[in-house]
C-alpha cells in the first residue's frame, strides 16, 4: 500500500487536453484526506488465496481452481464489482484492517499527483509509445503488473495505473457538476485507467469508463484502498494543542471528536491539552483527529504529531 497525503488536487480534464471526453469536464479542484492505495492491481496470485479460503468460483480464465503459472503476477480479471468488494471484505476480516475499493477521486489523485500538478498521463503530458499496455502496444492480453514499472508509475510511486486492466472503483457513475451531460447509465460504476483491449486515447488519468456491477470482462480488474494507520507523538500533540488553541477551542475540538471534555481536568490549558491527548489515544480517536484537525485548523502542521502509515498485509 502507498500513502497518499491529504490535500488538494485537480480532478477531471481541461477542455483542450489530449483525448478529453465530455464526461471528464469540467476540471475542478477538490481536497481529500489521507488515504492509502495499492501499489499494484490485485494479482491472480493474491486472489487465489481468497478463492481457497472462501471456496468461491475462480475467475473463468484460470481454467481451474488455481491460475496458470504464467499469469500469477498478472492482474486478476473476469471479476465483477460485487466480487471485488467481497474480496476486500474477506481481506479486512483476515487482516483486521478495513480494505475497500478506491473512490474515483482517490484513484485519480494517486495517478496525477497533488495540486497544482495537471499531468495528462502518469509520466507527464505527452504520450509515450509502449509506456503501458494498451491495444496500440499489440500485446493482446494482460501483462505482469511490474512489466511497465519504469514508465507507468505515478508521482506517488503507484504502478500500472494506465493500460493493462480497467480498474473498478467504489464510485457510482454520474456527471461532474455543473456538467450538463445527459446520461442513462444509472446503476453503473466508474472504472479507471484504460486497458489492453482499448486504444491509448482511453489511457489517461482523467478517463472515466463505467460498467454494471455484475459485469465480468477479460480487461476488468481492481486495486485496493484503505485508510492509513496513525502513529501518534503524544508530546508533540500536547505541544500543538497547548500552543495553538485556547480552552474554548479545545473543548469544541473534544466535542467534535465525541469526547466528553468534562472528564478532563480543565483548570489550565496545559492540563486540558494533556488530558485531551490521552483521551484521543485511549479512545482510538486519532483517525478522526487526523481528519477533523486540518479542517478546523489548516494552519497547523498536524503531520508533525500524527504520522499516517500505510497498513501492512502480513
Amino acid at each position: 500500500m502507498v500513502h497518499i497525503p491529504a490535500g488538494r488536487f485537480l480532478l477531471g480534464s481541461l477542455r483542450n487536453a489530449p483525448h478529453a471526453h465530455q464526461n471528464e469536464l469540467p476540471q475542478h479542484e477538490i481536497t481529500l484526506p489521507h488515504y492509502c492505495i495499492g501499489r499494484y492491481p490485485v494479482t491472480n496470485g493474491e486472489y487465489v488465496s481468497y478463492v481457497r479460503a472462501k471456496g468461491v468460483t475462480p475467475p473463468s480464465h484460470w481454467g481451474g481452481p488455481t491460475p496458470p503459472a504464467e499469469i500469477i503476477d498478472h492482474p486478476v480479471t473476469h471479476v465483477s464489482l460485487l466480487e471485488a468488494q467481497a474480496y476486500t471484505e474477506w481481506l479486512s476480516a483476515a487482516t483486521r484492517h478495513t480494505y475497500r475499493l478506491p473512490t474515483e477521486q482517490e484513484w485519480e489523485k494517486a495517478a496525477r499527483g497533488a495540486w497544482p500538478d495537471n499531468r495528462v498521463y502518469v509520466w507527464g503530458n505527452e504520450w509515450q509509445e509502449n509506456a503501458c499496455n494498451t491495444k496500440d502496444a499489440g500485446v493482446g492480453g494482460t501483462t505482469a503488473v511490474t512489466h511497465y514499472a519504469t514508465t507507468n508509475t505515478s508521482p506517488y510511486g503507484v504502478i500500472d495505473m494506465l493500460g493493462n486492466v480497467w480498474e473498478w472503483t467504489g464510485s457510482d457513475y454520474k456527471p461532474y457538476s455543473p456538467n450538463q451531460l445527459v446520461t442513462r447509465t444509472v446503476g453503473k460504476y466508474v472504472v479507471r485507467g484504460g486497458c489492453w483491449e482499448y486504444e491509448q486515447k482511453y489511457a489517461h488519468v482523467s478517463c472515466r469508463g463505467r460498467y454494471n456491477p455484475g459485469e465480468r470482462k477479460a480487461y476488468l480488474g481492481f486495486r485496493l484502498a484503505a485508510n492509513p494507520l496513525y502513529e501518534v507523538d503524544a508530546i508533540k500533540l500536547q505541544e500543538i494543542l497547548n500552543r495553538r488553541f485556547d480552552l474554548k477551542e479545545l473543548r469544541q475540538l473534544a466535542f467534535s471528536l465525541e469526547l466528553n471534555h468534562e472528564e478532563i481536568p480543565q483548570s489550565t490549558l496545559s492540563e486540558l491539552s494533556i488530558g485531551l491527548t490521552d483521551m484521543v489515544i485511549r479512545h482510538e480517536k486519532t483517525p478522526e483527529l487526523a481528519k477533523i484537525g486540518p479542517q478546523k485548523r489548516p494552519d497547523i502542521h498536524w503531520d508533525e504529531a500524527i504520522k499516517p502509515q500505510p497498513p501492512g498485509l502480513t
